[in-house]
C-alpha cells in the first residue's frame, strides 16, 4: 500500500576513459583540467643576446605611434630627408615624408639614385585589424539597439573620432622618380634650403632656386644633381599646381648630374654641406684627402685641399677620412674624424693643416660625428669598438698636454657606431645606430644609484643606461639614421633589410 506510483528516473553519468587510464569527467570546469595551456609571456629583446637559429624578432606595435616599413630593389647605405613646404613641427596625422636614397646594386650600371615621396603615413594600429572590425561591428549593433545614445552623442566627438579611425585606415602611397648614377652610392647628402648669403646676391638666388643633391660614388667621384624638376613634378602629381605651364615635366637631361668632380684619388664616404655658407661643401676620401668646395657663377670650383697624409699610421698609409662635419655657426671651421681615433678641427683660412688635433678613441677607428646646431661646443662621435662620446670643444686644445675626458661616454653597444645624429631641436637628445639596432638617448637624464635599470639575461646582467629612452631592432646591418627636420621625433633608418620610418611612443 505505500508504493510510489512513480518510477524512479537515474541519470547515467557519461565517463570518459583517456589514454593514461585515468577518468576524467566531462562536466568538469575548463580551470580545473590538468591539461591547462601554458600562458605565452611577451619579454624585451636587446641585442647583447643574440638570436638563436630559428628565431625571429616580433614587432610589439604598442611601442610606437607610427611605423611603416619599405623594402627596396636594392639597399642602400646613405639616404637623407628632403625640406618640403607642407609646415614645420607638424604632429598631425596623415604625414608626407620626402628623401632621397642611394642604391648598392650588385652590378655598376643597375645603381641609381630616387627621389621617395611617401604620403598618408598614417598611425599605428594598437591591436589587430580583424579585433577592431569585430569591435566596430559590435559597437554598430548596439548603436541600433540603442537610438537614443546616438541623438545624445555630441557632434565635436563625433568629428574627433571619425579624424583617428581615418588616420588609422589611410594606406600608405610611395611614389618615386630615379636618376642616373654610375657606381654604387657611398653617401648621399642634401644641401641646405637654407644659409647666410654671404656670397654674391646673384648667385646666392640661383643657388637657393635649386635643391642640390650630393652622391659619393664608390668609383670615386662626387656628383651633384638638381631635384627641383622631380620635387615640381610630384607635387603637380598630387594636384598641388593645376597649370601645367608652371611647371617643367622631369626630362632626360634632369635626371643626370649637371656637374661631376673627379679629382679624388680614390673613393671616400665623407661629405657635408655647409649650414652657414650656401653651397659650401666638403668631401673626404680614403686617402685622407679633404676638398673643399665653393660655388662659382658657372658651376663648382674646388678653393683648397687638405693632405693628411703626412700623418702616417703603423702600416704606413694615410688615415682614411670616415666623416665631416660644419661648424653649425662658423662658415670656415669644421671636423674630421679619422682612422686610428683622431678627430682634427680644421679651419679653411689655414690651409692643409689641423688647427687641433685630439685621439678620441685610443686604438679604434673614429666612424661618424655630428655637432649640436643647439650647444654649439658639443660634438658626438661613434667608433669601431661600440662607444660614442660627447666631447666640449672648449677642452681640446688645452695647455697642459692633458688629454679631455669626454663629457659623456656610452658603451652599451656591441658592434660598431654607424651613425650618431643630435636631435635638430632637442638639445640632449642624440639617435645611435650599430648594425644591430637604433637607440635613442636623452643625455638630460642623470643616473641614480638607487634605482639603476638592470636586465636579466640569463646568468648575466646587463646594465642598461637610464638615458637610453627607445630601442629599434629587427632590421639587419643598420647603416644610418636621420631625424626629420619638419616632424618631431620621427626617425627614418636604412639597413640591408630595407627602410624603417617610425615614431616611439614615448617621444
Amino acid at each position: 500500500m505505500f508504493e510510489d506510483p512513480f518510477e524512479d528516473v537515474f541519470e547515467e553519468e557519461e565517463i570518459v576513459q583517456s589514454s593514461d587510464n585515468e577518468l576524467v569527467d566531462e562536466d568538469r570546469k575548463p580551470e580545473e583540467s590538468t591539461n591547462t595551456q601554458r600562458e605565452v609571456t611577451t619579454k624585451a629583446w636587446t641585442p647583447s643576446q643574440g638570436l638563436e637559429p630559428g628565431q625571429a624578432l616580433e614587432m610589439d606595435e604598442r611601442a610606437y605611434t607610427m611605423h611603416h616599413a619599405l623594402t627596396p630593389e636594392w639597399p642602400a647605405l646613405s639616404f637623407d630627408f628632403v625640406r618640403d613646404s607642407y609646415g614645420e613641427g607638424r604632429v598631425r596625422f596623415p604625414h608626407t615624408v620626402l628623401a632621397v636614397i642611394g642604391t648598392q646594386a650588385s652590378k655598376r650600371e643597375w645603381n641609381k639614385v630616387q627621389l621617395l615621396k611617401m604620403t598618408d603615413l598614417g598611425r599605428t594600429s594598437k591591436e589587430p585589424r580583424d579585433l577592431k572590425k569585430r569591435k566596430s561591428d559590435e559597437e554598430k549593433q548596439n548603436d541600433d539597439s540603442d537610438e537614443s545614445s546616438d541623438e545624445d552623442m555630441d557632434d565635436e566627438d563625433e568629428a574627433e573620432d571619425s579624424d583617428e579611425e581615418e588616420e588609422i585606415d589611410h594606406d600608405p602611397i610611395l611614389e618615386h622618380i630615379t636618376l642616373n648614377h654610375n657606381g654604387g652610392v657611398n653617401r648621399i647628402r642634401v644641401m641646405p634650403h637654407h644659409g647666410n648669403a654671404s656670397i654674391a646676391d646673384t648667385l646666392a638666388e640661383f643657388l637657393i632656386s635649386k635643391r642640390i643633391v650630393s652622391t659619393w660614388s664608390d668609383e670615386g667621384h662626387v656628383s651633384l644633381y638638381d631635384i627641383a624638376p622631380c620635387l615640381d613634378y610630384l607635387d603637380r602629381s598630387a594636384g598641388k599646381f593645376t597649370d601645367a605651364a608652371t611647371s617643367q615635366d622631369v626630362s632626360t637631361s634632369s635626371r643626370k648630374p649637371f656637374f661631376t668632380y673627379r679629382g679624388h684619388k680614390s673613393e671616400g664616404y665623407a661629405m657635408d654641406w655647409s649650414r652657414v655658407r650656401i653651397g659650401n661643401l666638403a668631401t673626404g676620401d680614403c686617402n685622407g684627402q679633404i676638398h673643399i668646395w665653393d660655388p662659382t657663377d658657372s658651376a663648382y670650383q674646388i678653393t683648397c685641399a687638405y693632405d693628411n697624409s703626412k700623418f702616417k699610421a703603423r702600416n704606413n698609409l694615410p688615415r682614411s677620412v670616415e666623416d665631416i662635419q660644419w661648424s653649425p655657426t662658423e662658415a670656415t671651421v669644421f671636423a674630421a674624424a679619422e682612422c686610428q681615433g683622431a678627430i682634427q678641427i680644421y679651419d679653411t683660412r689655414r690651409t692643409g693643416k689641423p688647427m687641433i688635433t685630439h685621439l678620441a678613441h685610443v686604438n679604434t677607428d673614429v666612424n661618424v660625428l655630428s655637432w649640436n646646431a643647439q650647444v654649439n661646443n658639443l660634438l658626438a662621435s661613434g667608433a669601431d669598438d661600440g662607444a660614442f662620446c660627447v666631447w666640449d670643444l672648449r677642452t681640446f686644445g688645452a695647455p697642459g698636454g692633458k688629454p679631455p675626458a669626454p663629457l659623456a661616454r656610452f658603451s652599451y653597444s656591441q658592434k660598431p657606431i654607424t651613425s650618431v645624429e643630435w636631435h635638430p631641436t632637442d638639445e640632449s637628445m642624440i639617435l645611435v645606430t650599430d648594425e644591430d639596432a637604433t637607440y635613442v638617448y636623452d643625455l638630460s637624464i642623470e643616473a641614480d644609484a638607487e634605482s639603476e635599470q638592470r636586465m636579466s639575461l640569463g646568468s648575466e646582467e646587463v646594465e642598461v643606461p637610464p638615458q637610453l629612452l627607445f630601442l629599434h631592432c629587427g632590421s639587419q646591418n643598420t647603416k644610418e639614421a636621420h631625424w626629420h627636420p619638419q616632424i618631431p621625433s620621427l626617425v627614418m633608418t636604412t639597413a640591408l633589410s630595407g627602410f624603417n620610418l617610425f615614431i616611439p611612443s614615448n617621444l
